[in-house]
């Protein structure tokens, strides 16, 4: 019974040094503020299906955008 309680106690010991020294490292690493920010993209709505797209992903004509070229195709419809 003792051999068991005196490992339990190691054991507990090592997480809690484990712990202690990977919070050392943390503190080391660059935080989130020193990364660089993202521009947020505009979503715009399909003019077929009015489905919000990312700009950089549908495509635009004759002042219409649309979620895909098959939409392109299709045309304008009713919303």
């Amino acid at each position: 019974m003792r051999n068991l309680l005196l490992f339990l106690f190691i054991l507990i010991g090592v997480y809690y040094l484990r712990r202690l020294l990977a919070g050392n490292d943390a503190a080391d690493k660059p935080t989130a503020a020193a990364e660089p920010q993202r521009e947020a993209e505009q979503v715009l709505p399909c003019a077929h299906c009015g489905l919000l797209v990312p700009a950089s992903e549908g495509v635009e004509s004759q002042g219409n955008f649309f979620c895909s070229a098959e939409h392109l195709r299709l045309g304008p419809g009713a919303q």
